[in-house]
């Protein structure tokens, strides 16, 4: 009894040892393993879940500014308002200065974030949101591709039974809905752009987000976009409503936490396990959808959902 001083002593799995320990010391060690292991592995799926809920939101506000301004311009203020609120959140967390490999890294993420911003929100206004929220949802099945191409990932079969539940329930979801008007191929080719250069981007994040401060990767997922897409504004610009500046200004605060939310889910989990999350978007825009424009989910909404829930929860447990 004199060698066990510490509080814990029974941690150690050993019926000896236990069996001299009160019964609840040991069921108290044993819920604490419990829960230190399911919080490691629910931790990045939870960032992974809001950081969906906030691109979610983002997606339906710009959505809105298009019927007032032109694409390119909604996409500059977006980063623009985003890049001065990731500076606030380094000048209080002070990361440092990044290295010459992180700059060009970034500088390469940063022009496929242009490319899927600019594409998506070209898809947000000229398709319905379901639509371009639903056309998005390949990006997971270009994520695992390139995962294991280039990161030389090897989802196992819970993985890919969970991708695919998310798959076959995006497919009930938009099955019954009925479109009688002209689709856009040029927004649907734009839906595609943005799913592929996302994937690849998400891929790359993944590759970045163990060694880069994530306040640095936001960074430059901000500012490269808007300094790029900066000169083409002056063709379209047209002059800013007052009331439309909170908007703008939510938007930037909604990139910039759901980017540091995703940004530390993927460096805490493998690209293959948090794909299948992606599909969670669909529940999201029912949810908004019912909330803010009066849209009942119909029934294959609600199981479509149900079958993205099972899949994000395989990914937990994977």
């Amino acid at each position: 009894m004199a060698a066990r001083k510490t509080r814990f002593a029974c941690l150690p799995i050993n019926p000896h040892v236990q069996s001299s320990c009160p019964g609840p010391v040991v069921a108290l060690c044993r819920w604490n393993r419990f829960f230190t292991a399911f919080s490691l592995r629910a931790k990045p799926v939870l960032l992974a879940f809001i950081a969906i809920g906030l691109f979610a939101l983002m997606n339906a506000v710009i959505k809105g500014m298009t019927w007032y301004y032109d694409t390119l311009q909604v996409a500059f203020l977006r980063y623009l308002f985003g890049g001065f609120a990731i500076l606030i959140w380094l000048f209080f967390t002070r990361p440092g200065w990044p290295s010459i490999a992180m700059v060009e890294a970034n500088v390469v993420r940063g022009i496929l974030g242009l490319t899927t911003g600019l594409s998506f929100f070209y898809a947000l206004a000229n398709l319905p949101l379901a639509d371009a929220i639903a056309l998005s949802f390949l990006a997971p099945l270009f994520m695992t591709m390139f995962s294991m191409v280039l990161l030389k990932e090897k989802p196992n079969i819970a993985a890919l039974a969970a991708l695919a539940l998310g798959f076959i329930g995006m497919l009930i979801m938009i099955s019954g809905k009925s479109d009688g008007g002209e689709r856009s191929w040029f927004g649907i080719g734009a839906s595609l752009t943005s799913a592929i250069a996302y994937g690849l981007s998400i891929t790359m994040l993944r590759s970045r987000a163990q060694k880069d401060p994530h306040g640095i990767i936001v960074f430059f997922s901000n500012w490269i976009p808007a300094m790029l897409i900066a000169p083409l504004n002056g063709i379209v610009w047209e002059p800013v409503e007052v009331e439309h500046l909170l908007p703008f200004a939510a938007l930037g605060i909604m990139g910039v936490a759901a980017h540091l939310c995703t940004a530390k889910a993927y460096s805490l989990a493998a690209t293959a396990r948090l794909a299948p999350i992606e599909y969670s978007a669909l529940i999201y825009a029912a949810m908004i959808g019912f909330f803010y424009f009066g849209e009942i989910p119909t029934w294959n909404t609600m199981i479509g959902a149900i079958l993205i829930v099972v899949g994000a929860l395989i990914a937990v447990r994977r």
